[in-house]
């Protein structure tokens, strides 16, 4: 047997063993925790049919707060909460089921809703459809009866650069295993979830997708995330909800990238690959790492949202070994979520940063700013801009002004997602400021399946003195339940 396929069989005990013990302590401990039927997001007053899609009509200004009752609440259908790929969800709506409102699609919870989300396929294979619709079944049944959230994906892309020297292709997969445990106050308003979540990177070839970036010097690799990390425990955190859903809490391993100064099609799993649009590149993120943030929601259009992580931290270490240096990432995110009669819901915010300064990595402070404008028209289109400044003493990313659409339903299926992103970004220090233009389209193949095919044209790398235009294509799968 070889090393690599030793450590592949490892990965795989370890990833069966982990998934084991949430559902053997489910099965322990029975369906004493709460009634079962009781899955909708807390802090929330309606029932289904009362729920808002992302396109309701509303009155054009915000309208007044209404605090839910401390109470059983009855359960949302998941076929009546809006997809989650372009909705956007308003402060403390039944939709908003995350730490704050302006939470990415990349964090824990929101990875669950959209495994969740009912998908219409191309196709329906027999055998393989029903095998995962009876799993996913019988994951929704421990959520009832225990409040017990699991979700599982496994994710391949592979993409390949036009002529010029060095390796121009790259094939990794990803398989993530996450865990949402509301284990206080369920069917109330203040609610108190444990998160878990692990992930293993791989690389299929001589090369990731990720190395790519550094291949055609340039400032954003053309797919973000997909390198060769391994496996490592992404979250470790509790979040709880306080004064009827007023205030939300999290403490313990996260990612502040995950909710703030993201925006909805942020996500290299289903939407966008380039790291331009992929998350914000701009800011000097610490990953995942020992983080406490609180969520402020005074009224139902309102939030501001803060957090402190540290600075030291990164996804493939505890972080515990330099907390006790203080040096922080500090961030702040100010939002509103209007609805508008005839057009739907928005989310406008700003997004304020610093990461102090690292003696111990020989890094200095970095701090800036990003404003994000999202946008629903209609149930199927969303239409966004980001515009972020920094010192770029980290990144080298001094600014960066980005506009982009999603659109569900334009061939196959109507869950099928087609995207558009241009970007233009200027350099601290490099040659050319940067200009990306990306295009993609998601085939929701089979309910559990999706296959998305890429376009990206970059022109002037940004440290590339050789090659002025660049094209970049990629083909990605996705099968979760």
């Amino acid at each position: 047997m070889s090393t690599l396929q030793a450590r592949r069989i490892m990965k795989l005990a370890i990833v069966s063993t982990v998934c084991a013990m949430p559902c053997g302590l489910a099965m322990a401990q029975g369906t004493g925790a709460a009634p079962a039927g009781t899955t909708q997001p807390a802090g929330t007053t309606q029932p289904a049919a009362s729920a808002p899609p992302a396109s309701a009509s509303a009155a054009s200004a915000p309208s007044a707060d209404s605090a839910p009752a401390a109470e059983q609440l009855p359960p949302i259908p998941a076929a009546d909460l809006p997809n989650p790929d372009i909705a956007i969800q308003p402060v403390r709506s039944p939709g908003d089921d995350g730490y704050t409102p302006g939470e990415g699609p990349t964090s824990p919870i929101k990875e669950l809703d959209e495994i969740d989300a009912p998908r219409r396929g191309i196709i329906r294979v027999p055998g393989y459809d029903d095998a995962l619709d009876g799993l996913q079944a019988v994951l929704r049944q421990i959520q009832e009866d225990i409040g017990l959230r699991t979700g599982f994906a496994y994710t391949t892309v592979f993409a390949i650069a036009s002529g010029g020297p060095g390796n121009r292709n790259g094939f990794s997969g990803d398989v993530d295993l996450m865990f949402a445990w509301e284990l206080l106050g369920r069917g109330t308003a203040d609610t108190g979830t444990f998160i878990f979540t692990i992930e293993d990177r791989f690389r299929q070839s001589t090369q990731t997708p990720n190395a790519l970036g550094r291949v055609l010097e340039v400032m954003t690799t053309p797919v973000n995330a997909f390198n060769d990390r391994g496996f490592v425990i992404r979250d470790l955190h509790w979040r709880q909800r306080f004064l009827d859903d007023h205030l939300r809490v999290l403490v313990g391993r996260a990612d502040p990238s995950d909710y703030l100064g993201t925006m909805q099609m942020a996500n290299v799993n289903n939407a966008y690959f380039n790291r331009a649009f992929a998350t914000n590149p701009s800011v000097a993120w610490p990953g995942h790492t020992p983080t406490i943030g609180a969520s402020i929601l005074p009224t139902d259009w309102f939030y501001a949202t803060f957090a402190a992580a540290n600075a030291y931290g990164t996804t493939t270490t505890t972080g515990l070994d330099t907390i006790g240096e203080l040096d922080l990432f500090w961030g702040a995110e100010f939002g509103v979520t209007p609805t508008w009669e005839g057009i739907g819901t928005g989310r406008y915010r700003i997004f304020l940063w610093q990461t102090d300064a690292r003696p111990l990595n020989n890094l200095p402070l970095d701090r800036g700013l990003a404003v994000v404008l999202e946008q629903n028209i209609g149930e199927s289109f969303f239409v966004w801009t980001r515009y972020n400044y920094a010192d770029a003493t980290v990144t080298n990313i001094r600014q960066m002004a980005q506009a982009g659409f999603g659109l569900r339903g334009l061939i196959g299926s109507p869950d099928d997602l087609t995207g558009f992103g241009f970007s233009y970004g200027i350099p601290r220090a490099g040659l050319h400021d940067e200009k990306v233009l990306e295009a993609f389209h998601r085939f929701q193949l089979t309910p559990h399946t999706q296959l998305s095919f890429d376009a990206q044209l970059i022109v002037d790398p940004a440290y590339n003195a050789t090659q002025d235009v660049q094209g970049v294509f990629g083909v990605r799968m996705r099968i979760e339940f």
